[in-house]
């Protein structure tokens, strides 16, 4: 059941922070009557988005060459993007437009979002010359040669591309490295703009940081649009609700905010659903410097042969990480999270898959925490700390407390001495932003307790990693091994 919200608040839709370069016109309606023609007419405040996005300067060209538009998740700025890419695709001399976005599932989602569109428009769809479905090449071409590219980032992705519009969505994500590989490319072009497009930014989101941080000053060259409730509303204000999601009573109802707020940690309520977010909130964590961590990104490394598994909870159970650690020919130290997701009833079914699937040298959990109650259910699959092979049993290395703390240092180490590679998942990046640790004896260790997130990803591969270097055997490196660990 859908529950909309009182009337009386429906009226409030003008973002909390909203900042235009001088205009003389827009070609914002013109994206409006586009959307409408194709059967997408836009909300009221996303047409006024258009028209301040596209506001244009005398002499034609755009009034601001970037465009910040930050709101919360689910409230409709993918049809804003939609609405840009195709003035630009169908009524502009623009040739290429890249569209990008941190994972490949949000890529695909609007790639076929703009392919419905088209193919649902007669007079969109006649001007088409090709759209490509190959996975990591999906696109439109017109038969004047204009393109709309899709694409997800990594370190060097837009590389080799001559765009004079980039489109960055899930810009929370976005890196220094990201935009250095891909910004310049828009230099040489005679009337360029590129967007931000996102909700509010995580601690490790230093992009998004900077552009928020410009926009709510009225920045020069910067259209700048972002939702968010007063900073000292409390969490169950419904006028809060309203003031930060121009969507409510559209696409999100009541009642699906009554459930995240019953249900989410308060801080990250108030940040992905409110808005309130400290732009100047400390962003380095005291074990790993984030700015060094986002340098340590590896995509294109195969992944290790023979890795340990490892498995950690929340202390309330309520989500779980299952990571794995290992030694690549590159000589280095790659962990990966395989699989993150609420509650613990999957949690030993998933680790023996993956273990199996991996041939991992060892299932390693710390006892001392909530994965020490999955000691019995994976001793049942087979997984033992004295395993017998001639019972086709598998190791299960069980942690104790010194263990833990060398664990913990040898992953800060690797991580400090350039040893160690990581697949730039956000829930580990996130947990890494977060975490803090506790003392142990003499050393020290994650502390889910303190820490301000769920840190079960960061856990589980650093679990992952001490039990590779106790059990894994390294591949044949192509050149002389870096690793060391302890």
């Amino acid at each position: 059941m859908t529950i909309s919200p009182p009337a009386a608040l429906l009226g409030a839709r003008a973002p909390r922070y909203r900042s235009v370069p001088p205009a003389v016109s827009s070609a914002g309606e013109e994206a409006v009557d586009l959307l409408k023609s194709a059967g997408r007419p836009p909300d009221d405040w996303q047409a006024d988005a258009l028209v301040d996005a596209l506001a244009e300067r005398e002499d034609g060209r755009w009034a601001s060459s970037e465009v910040g538009l930050v709101v919360a998740r689910q409230n409709g700025k993918g049809d804003i993007l939609l609405g840009k890419a195709l003035h630009s695709l169908y009524l502009t001399p623009v040739k290429l437009i890249l569209w990008s976005a941190h994972e490949f599932k949000t890529v695909r989602e609007m790639f076929l979002r703009v392919r419905e569109t088209i193919d649902g428009c007669a007079d969109l769809s006649r001007r088409v010359k090709t759209i490509r479905t190959s996975h990591g090449e999906e696109g439109v071409e017109l038969r004047d040669g204009s393109r709309l590219n899709f694409v997800a980032r990594s370190g060097g992705s837009g590389r080799g591309f001559s765009p004079e519009e980039l489109l960055w969505d899930e810009a929370y994500a976005l890196t220094d490295d990201q935009v250095a590989a891909q910004m310049p490319s828009t230099s040489a072009q005679p009337n360029p703009q590129i967007w931000y497009a996102s909700s509010h930014p995580l601690v490790m989101s230093l992009v998004l940081r900077r552009i928020c941080k410009r926009g709510r000053s009225g920045g020069a060259g910067l259209t700048y649009l972002e939702w968010a409730a007063d900073k000292e509303a409390s969490l169950d204000d419904r006028q809060a609700w309203v003031d930060a999601n121009p969507g409510y009573g559209i696409r999100i109802s009541e009642e699906s905010i009554v459930r995240e707020l019953g249900s989410m940690d308060p801080d990250d309520f108030a940040r992905e659903r409110l808005g309130v977010v400290e732009l100047d909130e400390e962003q380095v964590v005291r074990a790993i410097d984030l700015e060094l961590w986002k340098t340590l990104v590896d995509l294109k490394t195969a992944r290790p042969a023979g890795p340990a598994v490892a498995v950690d909870t929340t202390p309330d159970r309520a989500f779980s990480a299952i990571g794995t650690g290992g030694v690549a020919r590159d000589g280095r130290m790659h962990v990966d999270v395989l699989e993150h997701r609420a509650g613990t009833g999957w949690v030993v079914d998933e680790a023996v898959k993956r273990a199996t699937e991996l041939d991992a040298c060892a299932v390693v959990l710390d006892p001392t925490g909530p994965a020490g109650s999955f000691i019995k259910e994976f001793n049942k699959r087979g997984f033992v700390t004295e395993p017998d092979k001639r019972k086709r049993q598998r190791q299960l290395h069980i942690l104790g407390a010194r263990e833990a703390a060398q664990a913990h240092g040898a992953f800060v180490d690797l991580a400090n001495n350039n040893r160690l590679r990581h697949r730039d998942r956000l829930e580990l990046n996130k947990a890494l932003a977060g975490a803090k640790t506790r003392p142990l004896a003499d050393a020290a260790a994650w502390s889910r307790k303190d820490s301000s997130v769920d840190i079960s990803p960061l856990v589980a591969v650093t679990e992952a990693a001490y039990g590779f270097a106790t059990y894994g055997a390294a591949e044949k490196p192509k050149r002389k091994p870096k690793f060391a660990f302890g």
